[in-house]
């Protein structure tokens, strides 16, 4: 069985092997000869494909519905005032006719198509139509070369316009299932969609396995790393949305986690340990850059700066989540980083910006540890973030996150279970060995 994986990424951002590699996991216990081509970036494909070479799986290069409907009217030209000084050359029509091609006959050439966008059907304010086309991609191909389709477990929504609203219920009324990443995502789902075919489960991520090999000991003793830490996970998103005195965000975000560490080393001697989650030669694109800037602000600090230490190198989501497990607790921006330290009992406190953190801290009967900080000020933010490291600090919580987790891999199974259902009901399978329970 051939299937064609879109809407993720296995290289720059750790969430996407993160859930692809867990994805192909599953399927293949069920499924052992199933061959797995994942739709990725055309910018970036250079990293996707040296990555693809690791996890030893097949890629092709993406097309977006909006960037082909714009170069077959001949107008891809606009694009070049809306991308950066190091994509610009790739905005020319040639280049997207290629892509297209490839793009298709990877379609056309698979048995099923399995979507794992992550977010889904946002929209960025004026972006709107834009965004909704670029959601609606993959349904869209998928229906036209008749091909089996199929959104796995990510977050939908909000659905906050006409076209973002639109599209996502056109998709949905043919979806056999709507698998939302969270109660707060179902509940979106449900305004637009037959409720009856919304279902609500964790990340598949949270079954990801740690690396268990000796990659831990051996790195952290060749890098001159503490063997006790508390990990942070900044986000690039957060560091360059738009500065303002009301939110904390921008500068204001990056100062908040400086005064943390200031806090967390000056009060209980803790050794701070700051793990990307995201990397990309672009700086504005770069987790490890928003971590350096934060560096820049405590530099002065001797004491401090001695007590910081960053991950410099491109690791892959198994050994970040090695790092993660063996951390005091964590201090998030990351999605994937708040799945693998919930996953494996670590206490966590979100720093987020999207309603997927409280979702999945939900699942965990964590959700008070939830902060929105583009919509909260900085000295609440601080504030909140300090109370929340006194109640970690004074409680064990490790033992409420395991039996919590026990219960969310029981229904993450069910989401596989419907997989495996949709699977079979949509192919041919006597000439493919399916493996018996």
């Amino acid at each position: 069985m051939r299937l064609l994986i879109t809407g993720l990424c296995l290289s720059r951002n750790l969430g996407g092997p993160a859930m692809g590699l867990t994805l192909m996991k599953a399927i293949k216990k069920r499924f052992p000869h199933s061959i797995f081509t994942f739709a990725v970036s055309p910018i970036h494909y250079d990293e996707e494909k040296k990555w693809a070479e690791v996890y030893q799986v097949n890629t092709v290069r993406m097309d977006y519905l909006p960037i082909h409907l714009l170069n077959k009217i001949r107008l891809i030209f606009l694009l070049r005032f809306f991308t950066s000084a190091t994509q610009k050359k790739y905005m020319t029509s040639d280049f997207w006719k290629t892509v297209h091609a490839e793009f298709i006959k990877a379609y056309i050439d698979s048995d099923c198509i399995i979507d794992m966008s992550g977010v889904l059907y946002v929209g960025s304010k004026g972006l709107e139509l834009i965004d909704a086309l670029k959601s609606y991609t993959n349904f869209y191909y998928a229906k036209k070369h008749k091909k089996p389709f199929l959104r796995f477990t990510q977050s939908f929504g909000p659905f906050n316009s006409f076209f973002i609203r639109k599209f996502a219920s056109m998709e949905f009324k043919h979806l056999p299932f709507i698998p939302a990443r969270g109660k707060k995502s179902a509940e979106f789902c449900k305004v637009i969609a037959e409720p009856s075919k919304v279902y609500d489960f964790p990340d598949i991520a949270i079954l990801l396995e740690k690396d268990q090999s000796e990659w831990y000991e051996t790195y952290f003793s060749n890098n001159n790393l503490p063997k006790e830490y508390i990990v942070i996970s900044p986000s690039f998103v957060i560091n360059n949305k738009k500065h303002s005195k009301k939110y904390c965000n921008g500068e204001n975000y990056r100062k908040v986690i400086a005064e943390v560490c200031v806090y967390l080393v000056e009060t209980f001697g803790s050794n701070i340990l700051f793990l990307p989650h995201t990397y990309s030669q672009d700086k504005n694109n770069c987790d490890r850059e928003v971590c350096n800037q934060i560096l820049t602000l405590i530099k002065n600090n001797n004491l401090i700066d001695n007590k910081v230490f960053v991950i410099k190198d491109d690791i892959n989501p198994m050994q970040a989540k090695a790092i993660i497990s063996n951390a005091r607790f964590s201090i998030v921006s990351r999605y994937h980083a708040l799945v693998a330290s919930l996953s494996s009992g670590i206490p966590s406190i979100a720093m987020g910006w999207h309603n997927k953190y409280e979702d999945i801290l939900e699942y965990y009967n964590f959700k008070d540890f939830c902060i929105d900080v583009t919509v909260t000020d900085p000295y609440t933010v601080l504030k909140k973030i300090f109370i929340l490291i006194e109640k970690i600090i004074n409680n064990n919580y490790s033992d409420i996150l395991l039996s919590a987790h026990q219960a969310n891999i029981t229904k993450v199974n069910k989401s596989i279970a419907l997989l495996y259902e949709w699977i079979e009901k949509n192919h041919e399978l006597s000439a493919l060995p399916i493996k018996q329970n």
